[in-house]
């Protein structure tokens, strides 16, 4: 169905169809045995204009196949493919935000992720409690944010216990790094009408807090409201609609502050209308804000991956400009008027084609803008002016994120070198200097690789 209106509207399509099924199974030393078997299928769809300048996506995963309406999937994705063409030029700065159930998603499940008792009592995480302790029991989002985990939910796919975690460094950070292993999942009410209720606890800081340990059990469910996303354009003097977010990183886990590229269409909206397609944007902002920013919401449904409503938000953080998805190239590539010789990358770096989305690894690119890189499914012209955006773009974010590492580490350094503590933590005092040598020289390479990258004048 997608291939054939695809074909009619000509537009270019590509998308996963997906069915999958597993089986688990668990056993002790002490005797305790589990098994189990689940299915999953999911399908989504990326068709484009073939000028390149519109992009539309729709996907959702389900327990099973019969939950999926490929159709209608098809149909919004070669709507907003439609849509989003030839876009308006618009300025980055805050703005009112209509996200879509898919773009809570991908922001709120950062917030999740943050859930950890162990994170929140060492003072590392926006759970924490400035002078120590953790924040549960405070309210600190809005009466009308509600989040809790549901494996029993027949609208995700559910498992009966944790089959292990993993995160951070050493196991210091997440979830822990296998502590949850073989623990029964059970519904668990996160945040409830604002407040903090629960932190997950593994184990090993369960036990050192005197508490029972409580897994992450998946399957999270954020409370809505009541009708349409078309309803919240509606009640909107001035914002944007965003379809969805990709490229997410983490800026600042103390604030929950993340960076990434809105995707798949942007619409501005006025008094209640969407009028214009827009171009794409980089944010820099944080899930603890849009809830806490939040003027109404749509209600909940499945993207797969959680239970979300759509949510319109105020003052939401649009830091520049991006060029998401390009126009038509030059009908004569570049090298076709002069010859350029090629150097090698000093790292293999992954790309993802803007037309067909297939992700591919360049070995080397130009070193003065005018070769043609193609990708290797659709033959799409690139450009090595846009393939070194990219790449600049990534070593910029990976140089933020591994500086704020860096520093935290040194913090830590300085502690457990005052501190007397138990074996475990002693072992990541001792070690700690060894990383922080690491980062500091990977640093220096990055900056040195981003200055390469950049346009000469």
């Amino acid at each position: 169905a997608a291939l054939d209106l695809a074909r009619r509207k000509k537009l270019n399509a590509s998308g996963f169809s997906e069915n999958t099924t597993r089986w688990s199974a668990l056993a002790s030393k002490k005797g305790n045995f589990g098994f189990f078997t689940a299915t999953t299928a999911g399908f989504s769809t990326t068709m484009r204009t073939e000028d390149g300048t519109g992009s539309g996506w729709a996907g959702l995963e389900a327990p099973n196949f019969a939950a999926i309406p490929g159709a209608e999937l098809a149909r919004r994705a070669a709507k907003k493919a439609e849509d989003s063409a030839k876009p308006r030029d618009l300025e980055a700065g805050r703005y009112t935000v209509i996200l879509e159930p898919r773009a809570v998603n991908d922001l709120v499940e950062n917030l999740v992720n943050a859930l950890s008792q162990r994170a929140a009592d060492e003072g590392r995480s926006f759970f924490s409690k400035p002078g120590g302790g953790n924040r549960v029991g405070e309210k600190v989002f809005p009466e009308n944010v509600t989040i809790r985990s549901d494996p029993f939910d027949p609208r995700l796919a559910g498992r009966p216990w944790i089959g292990g975690a993993g995160g951070g460094f050493l196991g210091f950070g997440g979830f822990g790094a296998g502590n949850f292993a073989g623990l029964p999942t059970r519904k668990t009410t996160w945040v409830e009408r604002g407040v903090v209720k629960n932190l997950s606890a593994d184990r090993y800081w369960a036990k050192k807090s005197g508490i029972e340990p409580l897994p992450q059990s998946g399957a999270m469910v954020m409370e809505g409201g009541t009708g349409t996303v078309e309803d919240l354009i509606a009640g909107t003097e001035l914002g944007l609609l965003v379809t969805r977010f990709w490229y997410i990183r983490s800026v600042n886990p103390q604030t929950v502050q993340l960076t990434g590229l809105t995707r798949d269409g942007v619409w501005l909206i006025e008094k209640g209308k969407v009028v214009a397609a827009v171009n794409n944007f980089r944010f820099n902002d944080s899930p603890v804000n849009l809830l806490k920013n939040i003027e109404a919401m749509s209600a909940a449904e499945s993207t797969g991956d959680m239970v979300v409503p759509g949510i319109r938000a105020r003052d939401f953080n649009f830091t520049s400009k991006s060029d998401a998805v390009w126009g038509r190239p030059p009908a004569t590539p570049p090298s076709a008027r002069r010859g350029v010789k090629l150097v090698s990358v000093m790292i293999p770096e992954v790309f993802e084609c803007p037309r067909c989305e297939r992700q591919f690894v360049i070995d080397g690119v130009p070193d003065s803008g005018s070769e043609e890189v193609h990708c290797p499914q659709c033959s799409r012209f690139l450009g090595v002016r846009d393939i070194a955006f990219v790449l600049r773009s990534e070593l910029d974010e990976l140089i933020e994120r591994l500086s704020f590492e860096k520093d935290r580490l040194e913090k830590d350094e300085a502690i457990y070198g005052l501190t007397d503590c138990d074996p475990e933590m002693k072992y990541y005092g001792r070690e700690v200097p060894r990383v922080i040598g690491v980062l500091r020289g990977a640093l220096k390479e990055l900056h040195r690789l981003s200055e390469e990258y950049r346009p000469k004048s």
